[in-house]
């Protein structure tokens, strides 16, 4: 049985105890004075012989890294030759082509590194460095979790897309990946390559692959749609294309991919960018029906052009989504306007199961009629215990309108964590006397 993770919140107590005693541990917060690169080649010295460790988390991102501190890190982790589980947090630590390297050296001598996860997000790595993390992560036989981070490294990646999944297909273990690579000036031909290849990863059952912010054109994200029916052994998919080029053509192409996973129950689509309209969100509907195992929805589509149509659609669909026990639609800043957000209300009176629902509605020129039936529909779902909703902003309610509607929601029987806008803050009284609620937050201001 795994031992229970011992945390650390500074150096001395970590220093104070017998190093063969260390089998997993994390460090919060530490490192954060003026003397954090002293502090770590402190730290990096007892490292060398703590020869039991399995399990270390460090959260080294935002410190200026580059150098003798990072390689010096480095050499003491070399020691720990258990490890097991892997975590570190580099983002913004100015590691460069150097410490990517000493940390390819690194990963590739732990050969019981099962889980992994690497935040390297704007570091100034290039095509190289990433490629030789690329080929360390190859010969991680073992490893069945990686989470990869290398977004914000702006060199253009050329060699280091195809040598990272060329070599992911080496992990016959591997099952869950989340690769962010948004805003890296990935090479269009590099990314149908990549998912080709990750397709061949037939053990993989959870994916999240963010690749917005790349500027793809469209043709490239045609091609990345239809590559997802090869995915059909994926039980867990969140892809993100926000801000490519994202036209009607290339959600029809990836809905038509998507077809095909119907062993799917979690996911997740980010579709932001570009104007999509009714076409969109019927292509999205016409798939949801598709894949009978989904219990987890969570579509982002904000700032489109999706009017009633468009919402009657995604209504429509989730009216025969019956096992869906989390759903998050963010619609916000499109102009589905009362009708369309009745249709769309009405499909959640069928959602019976679910116990987190989360609705981003904000600037849609709604009316407090329509409130008043969303306030129906969740009641109707006796199960939910998280609720996130954000309505206000060119959405037209009278103070009667929130009343009511906040009469509803506290006759509500299990609802735990509720997040309102801050016009409701009035009513605060009213909902404090909710039977189970445990959180309240207003505008991102909690109250429990």
């Amino acid at each position: 049985m795994q031992q229970k993770i011992k945390q650390f919140k500074n150096l001395e107590d970590f220093r104070n105890c017998d190093p063969s005693s260390h089998t997993n541990i994390e460090f919060l917060n530490c490192f954060n004075g003026k003397n954090y690169a002293q502090e770590i080649c402190k730290f990096s010295s007892v490292l060398e012989s703590c020869s039991n460790l399995t399990t270390i988390s460090l959260n080294l991102g935002f410190r200026d890294l580059y150098g003798e501190t990072f390689s010096k890190l480095c050499s003491g982790l070399s020691k720990c030759t258990n490890i097991s589980n892997f975590k570190v947090e580099l983002c913004k630590s100015q590691i460069k082509d150097e410490g990517a390297q000493q940390l390819s050296f690194l990963i590739e001598n732990w050969k019981n590194l099962s889980n992994l996860t690497l935040n390297l997000n704007s570091n100034d790595i290039s095509d190289k460095g990433i490629s030789e993390l690329a080929n360390a992560l190859g010969n991680c036989v073992n490893l069945s979790n990686l989470s990869f981070d290398i977004s914000g490294n702006n060199s253009i990646i050329v060699n280091s897309t195809f040598n990272l999944s060329s070599n992911l297909t080496k992990c016959k273990k591997l099952s869950n990946l989340n690769l962010q690579l948004y805003n890296t000036v990935l090479v269009d031909y590099n990314i149908s390559e990549l998912v080709s290849d990750l397709a061949k990863c037939k053990n993989l059952s959870a994916l999240e692959l963010n690749i917005g912010f790349n500027g793809f054109d469209s043709l490239v994200l045609e091609n990345l749609g239809s590559e997802l029916a090869h995915f059909t052994h994926l039980s867990k998919l969140s892809l993100n294309i926000r801000n490519n080029e994202i036209s009607d053509q290339v959600v029809y192409n990836i809905c038509s991919g998507l077809k095909y996973c119907t062993n799917l129950s979690i996911l997740d689509l980010n579709l932001g960018g570009d104007q999509l309209n009714e076409l969109a969100a019927s292509h999205i509907s016409s798939t949801l029906v598709q894949l009978p195992n989904l219990s987890n929805l969570a579509i982002m589509l904000s700032g489109q052009e999706i009017k009633a149509e468009g919402a009657s659609y995604i209504g429509s669909a989730l009216s025969k989504c019956n096992n869906l026990s989390a759903l998050s639609l963010q619609l916000r800043s499109n102009n589905i306007g009362t009708t369309g957000f009745k249709d769309l209300t009405s499909g959640l009176f069928n959602c019976s199961n679910l116990s987190s629902l989360t609705l981003d509605l904000y600037n849609n020129s709604i009316d407090e009629e329509s409130i008043l039936d969303l306030g129906q529909a969740i009641v109707k779902c006796t199960k939910i215990f998280n609720l996130y909703l954000c309505l206000i902003y060119d959405n037209y309610f009278s103070e009667e309108g929130y009343s009511d509607f906040i009469s509803a929601i506290v006759s509500h029987q299990s609802i735990q964590t509720l997040q309102l806008d801050d016009n409701f803050r009035i009513f605060s009284n009213q909902i404090f006397k909710m039977k189970k609620l445990v959180r309240m937050i207003f505008n991102q201001e909690d109250y429990y």
